[in-house]
């Protein structure tokens, strides 16, 4: 029997008194009024979700789906994050005044960015304290606690994925924004974000505040801050890349396995955003969120939903992910072990002699020096990354001596660099690279860090060659999942420029919101048998799943 009724028009009037447009979908009257009201708020157009919603109204969900403020057919100025809290508020008061609530609760969902507004409002104000909170999210700890940056550093790949909020009309492709990364004119009215001023203007101030403190103000923005008081209710999280995998996404899925008494299910994946963000009913996460949500229909005591899982992925040395699942979230046992950097070599010992090995880089040479450095079709990834560094002569590469044994890498990597520089201000980029005994070698993690920013984001500090001691960066890199089979060496390359993932570096410091024209640079790396020098490893000393704890396979 077909549940699915056609969706109404729903539009509400904001505090400030903006418009947002919607849909509400009613399912047939003989289903369960028990049931709570699925709310989605998003940032995609209506149509794309069309097919989500009546898969939920076939299990008998009222679903409502709303334009965020800026898209779609809602009006007002789309900021992102900024708006969603009150927004989100005035649209669940709005429904009851309209009566579609009843003695319903209201269940927030979404996929991606529409995550982000559904966890935000599971804490809102009442009468949004009786919610459900349910999300599939990417609650990433690096993207939302500094900006769309790397230690300060804006990222090629995070600014290209802002273009998917343009305009239709002024939709970029690759090569275009790979030629404004190239040389980028950060004014306003200069940027490739220009056909959206609210959001070229969002971009500028994100630009200039690399911090959660200066940037992003409000709690609800960074998911470290908020989901550790997320209320104890049935939880569905998904994450995207292996960035997210292991940041902040494994204590908080620790925190809340802990302290809810009710079920959770935390996916910690390996998609691109745009998967991530696919509604369609088959696609992996949209699947996994249907299928949570009709057992949680089926279930009149919420407490007995099931127990909780936790799926994870592995990525390896096959370049091949493998998820594992486990019905509790496993301690993380991470034993760190550290390698030293020595000229040309990653040891389990520091060095015994002092030294400094240095390179020359000349940013406006970079992008035209191989044709890897143009975006390339290698989905899901921004552009074609494999390229061993090394091979340049603008790198510094250390590799390590082969792994004798398996061994997993679960956690965030620490980079400790004692350098110097001819300039005020440059970068120090490092790529942790798994080079396999068969097959290609690829990146699994990488980080960065800004000479300028060595005591901290909030301290802008110009650095004085000849005058100034060399400064010591201690730096995270991306956090990874990955399985090194025995025989895999790791490479560390350190650089200044790796295009398109960050925009070149200009080694110098900006006057005001005009970036310097790009300079060329010298930058050395300083070695002492302190062994100052050094990679910490999360080396996950956990056995694998049992037989009780089969690995899932679907998403392979």
């Amino acid at each position: 029997m077909d549940l699915v009724t056609s969706p109404s028009p729903l539009d509400i009037v904001t505090r400030d008194g903006i418009r947002l447009s919607g849909q509400y979908w009613m399912p047939s009257a003989d289903t369960s009024s028990s049931l709570p009201l699925v709310l989605c708020r998003t940032a995609q157009p209506l149509s794309h979700l069309e097919a989500f919603a009546r898969a939920l109204v076939q299990q008998g969900y009222p679903v409502v789906l709303q334009s965020v403020r800026g898209r779609g057919s809602s009006r007002g100025r789309f900021r992102p994050y900024f708006q969603e809290l009150e927004d989100g508020e005035d649209t669940v008061l709005a429904l009851q005044r309209k009566n579609l609530l009843s003695s319903r609760t209201v269940l927030p969902v979404g996929l991606g960015y529409d995550g982000q507004t559904a966890l935000s409002l599971s804490l809102s104000s009442s009468p949004c304290e009786c919610l459900c909170a349910l999300a599939a999210s990417a609650p990433s700890a690096s993207h939302f606690h500094s900006g769309l940056c790397t230690n300060g550093l804006p990222t090629g790949i995070s600014l290209y994925r802002l273009a998917r909020w343009l305009p239709k009309y002024a939709y970029l492709s690759r090569a275009a924004f790979s030629a404004w990364l190239a040389q980028p004119r950060w004014g306003s009215g200069l940027s490739p974000f220009s056909a959206s001023p609210a959001l070229e203007e969002w971009v500028l101030e994100l630009r200039t505040s690399p911090t959660f403190n200066s940037f992003w103000k409000h709690p609800t923005l960074c998911p470290r801050s908020f989901l550790r008081n997320l209320p104890d209710l049935p939880t569905f999280l998904a994450t995207g890349t292996a960035a997210t995998t292991c940041a902040g996404t494994m204590s908080l899925a620790q925190q809340i396995s802990a302290r809810n008494s009710e079920p959770l299910e935390l996916w910690l994946g390996d998609w691109d955003d745009d998967a991530l963000e696919d509604y369609t009913p088959t696609a992996p996460v949209a699947q996994r969120l249907i299928d949570w949500l009709q057992r949680f229909s089926q279930k009149n005591d919420m407490n007995t939903l099931g127990g909780r899982n936790i799926h994870y992925l592995i990525q390896k040395g096959d370049h091949q992910p493998h998820w594992q699942e486990r019905d509790n979230w496993p301690s993380l046992d991470q034993v760190p072990q550290k390698f030293y950097l020595t000229p040309g070599a990653l040891s389990p010992t520091p060095p015994d002699i002092t030294a400094t090995s240095d390179y020359f880089d000349n940013p406006l040479e970079s992008p035209t020096s191989s044709k890897a450095w143009s975006f390339t079709s290698c989905e899901p990834r921004f552009g074609e990354f494999r390229l061993p560094l090394a091979t340049r002569g603008d790198v510094l590469a250390f590799t390590s001596p082969p792994f004798s044994a398996t061994t997993t890498l679960l956690g965030t990597p620490h980079l400790r660099l004692r350098v110097s520089s001819n300039r005020s201000d440059t970068q120090f980029l490092a790529r942790l690279v798994l080079v396999p005994p068969v097959g290609h070698a690829y990146v699994v993690a990488f980080g960065a860090a800004r000479l300028a920013l060595r005591y901290g984001f909030e301290n802008l500090v110009a650095f004085s060659p000849g005058a100034d001691a060399p400064a010591t960066l201690n730096f995270a890199l991306q956090p990874l999942a990955c399985e090194l089979p025995p025989g895999s060496r790791l490479r560390l390359e350190v650089c200044t420029n790796d295009f398109p993932r960050f925009p070149l570096a200009t080694n110098a410091l900006p006057k005001k919101d005009i970036i310097a024209y790009p300079r060329s640079v010298r930058n050395a790396i300083e070695f002492d048998p302190r062994g100052t020098n050094r990679l910490t490893l999360p080396v996950f000393n956990k056995a694998p799943p049992t037989t009780n704890n089969p690995v899932d396979t679907s998403l392979q």
